[in-house]
Formats: C-alpha cells, sequence, structure tokens
C-alpha cells in the first residue's frame, strides 16, 4: 500500500498530514483498501494534508511554572516528613550490648 503527497511550503507556511486506519470505510475522499483473504477481514487507510500559515508556537508558560512549583512543594513536603520522622525516632545506635545471663553460686 502507498500514499503519497508532492508539495512545496512558502516561506512561513506549515504543513500537517494526518493518517487514518480503520475497519470501516472512509465517508469521503481517496483510501487505499487491504482485504486479509484468510480472514475477510478489511483495512482502510486514507489521509489528509492541510497547509497553513505557521505562526509563533505557543509555549506553555502556566502550565510550566505550574508544575515546577508542585514539584518544589512536594520536595518540601518530603523533606519536612524526613525530618519529623528523625526528631520523632531518633536513629538506633550501631553499639549493641551483650546481656549475659547470671550464672547461680
Amino acid at each position: 500500500m502507498a500514499l503519497g503527497w508532492n508539495f512545496a511550503l512558502a516561506s512561513g507556511e506549515l504543513a500537517r498530514i494526518h493518517f487514518l486506519v480503520s475497519q470501516t470505510p472512509p465517508s469521503s475522499g481517496f483510501f487505499l483498501s487491504q482485504t486479509d483473504p484468510d480472514s475477510d477481514v478489511t483495512i482502510y487507510f486514507s489521509g489528509g494534508l492541510t497547509i497553513q500559515p505557521s505562526g509563533p508556537v505557543a509555549i506553555p508558560e502556566p502550565a510550566t511554572w505550574v508544575l515546577l512549583g508542585s514539584g518544589l512543594l512536594g520536595l518540601v513536603a518530603w523533606g519536612r516528613h524526613q525530618a519529623r520522622a528523625r526528631s520523632c525516632h531518633p536513629p538506633r545506635s550501631t553499639r549493641r550490648s551483650i546481656v549475659m545471663p547470671r550464672m547461680a553460686p
């Protein structure tokens, strides 16, 4: 199967190509079909091309700052939790005393 376009973009234009593979035939436009001889299942392949003027790319500034801020707040909360857990439960000493049973006289 093959489907192709031959186009040229001028300065400041943007091309968007979309592809669709489906088991139902498209309602309009050009499409290719392939039928499996063993199961009689047919798939349909279609696509499209749109050329539009390209503008400045939108940068998701607010979402970036929210994500960064929530990550930093999570790190601060985790650090406070760890500090509180250490103050409530001081670390155990690595020295261990061995208690020997007393012998009867």
